[in-house]
C-alpha cells in the first residue's frame, strides 16, 4: 500500500494521496487524494493517519468524510481570511488580538491534536473527522463509534487559558460559555440523524475535549463528558462495552455516508 505527499497549487497546501484498494467492479486500483492545509510536518502526520485508515479499509473513494480531512474547512477559511487582510492578520497576531482568522486557525490546531491522540484506539473503533451537518455550514469535530458506544467530540482549544468546570458551568478565564448546551444539542442532533439512517435507536454521548493551560473540574456535568486532551484515548478505551462488533460496523456504515447528515 502506497502513499505520497506533494506541494499543492496554493501556498501552504499539500496533496496527500494513498492507495484506497481495489474497485470491486472494475478490479482496478483506486487512489484517494486529499488537499491538506498546514506545514510540511503537519502534512506528514496527516498522510500517516490517512495511510493508516486506508490500510484498515476506512478510506472510501467518493466519500467526502475521509480519514484525515480534519481541518479542511477550518484551515481553508483561515487561509482565506489571511489572504483578504494580510496586514491586519499580522498585526493582530503580534498584538494577540482575537480575530476570525485566529479562531479558525486555533480550532484547526486543536482538532488535529485530538485526532492524532485518537489514532491508537485500535481495532473495533472508527473515528470520522469534520463531519458536515445540514446545509448551513455546521459540522461536528469528530464522531467516534466503538464498543463503548457513539460519541460526538467537540474540541476546545484554550491553550494559554484557565478552564473551570462544574456540574452546570464551563468557564474560560472566568467567562461563562455555552459549550455544555451546544454539545448536548450536537449529540442530540447526531442521535436523531443516525437513528433515522440506521433504523434503530442510536444514543450519542457528547464529549468536550479541552486543551488548556490549566483545567479544573470540580464536578463533571451530568450529561456531557469533559476530558483533558491527553486522556481522551484511554478514557474511551476504558468505557464499558455497550455495542456488539456488528452494531459498531452497521452504525459506522451509516455515519460515513454524507446523505445521513445532509437531512438536518
Amino acid at each position: 500500500m502506497k502513499g505520497n505527499k506533494r506541494k499543492g497549487r496554493s501556498p501552504g497546501t499539500w496533496e496527500l494521496r494513498v492507495d484506497a484498494g481495489e474497485d470491486p467492479l472494475t478490479r482496478k486500483r483506486q487512489q484517494k487524494s486529499v488537499t491538506f492545509h498546514g506545514t510540511s510536518c503537519e502534512a506528514d502526520i496527516a498522510l500517516a493517519e490517512l495511510f493508516s485508515k486506508s490500510a484498515r479499509g476506512q478510506v472510501s473513494v467518493g466519500q467526502r468524510m475521509v480519514a484525515h480531512a480534519i481541518e479542511a474547512g477550518l484551515r481553508e477559511r483561515a487561509v482565506e481570511l489571511r489572504a483578504e487582510a494580510p496586514v491586519k492578520t499580522f498585526v493582530a497576531r503580534v498584538l494577540g488580538v482575537h480575530t476570525d482568522e485566529r479562531a479558525y486557525r486555533v480550532g484547526a490546531d486543536g482538532e488535529e491534536e485530538v485526532a492524532w491522540r485518537m489514532r491508537k484506539l485500535g481495532d473495533g473503533w472508527h473515528v470520522i473527522h469534520s463531519v458536515p451537518v445540514g446545509e448551513k455550514g455546521s459540522d461536528i469535530d469528530h464522531v467516534v463509534i466503538g464498543p463503548a458506544g457513539v460519541f460526538t467530540l467537540n474540541t476546545k482549544n484554550h491553550l494559554r487559558k484557565k478552564v473551570w468546570i462544574a456540574e452546570k458551568a464551563f468557564m474560560v478565564s472566568g467567562q461563562k460559555t455555552n459549550y455544555l448546551r451546544n454539545s448536548r444539542r450536537e449529540a442530540s442532533r447526531a442521535s436523531k440523524l443516525l437513528t433515522a439512517a440506521y433504523g434503530y435507536d442510536v444514543p450519542v454521548e457528547p464529549i468536550i475535549v479541552v486543551i488548556a493551560a490549566e483545567l479544573s473540574i470540580t464536578a463533571q456535568p451530568t450529561d456531557v463528558h469533559v476530558i483533558a486532551r491527553k486522556r481522551i484515548g484511554k478514557w474511551l478505551q476504558r468505557r464499558p462495552s455497550t455495542l456488539s462488533p456488528s452494531s459498531v460496523e452497521a452504525i459506522y456504515e451509516m455515519a460515513r455516508r454524507d446523505t445521513t447528515w445532509r437531512t438536518a
